[in-house]
């Protein structure tokens, strides 16, 4: 996943926040935060993803993380 997406996807998240204190909804404040911790989920795993393939690099060299 590249940086601009993964702005975009926290950008969004954020605009939900800000949304739900302007409208003092709980309903949606619960909502961007299920949904924020869904995307680092899914940004977090397709990090990972791209990262898999280098792996043995670490290991190799004994690089802790």
């Amino acid at each position: 996943m590249s940086i601009q997406n993964r702005y975009f996807f926290y950008t969004i998240v954020f605009a939900l926040v800000v949304a739900s204190v302007i409208t003092k909804s709980y309903l949606l404040f619960g909502l961007s935060l299920v949904a924020g911790i869904a995307i680092g989920f899914i940004t977090e795993l397709y990090d990972n993803k791209r990262d898999e393939k280098f792996k043995h690099y670490n290991a190799k060299h004994q690089y802790k993380h």
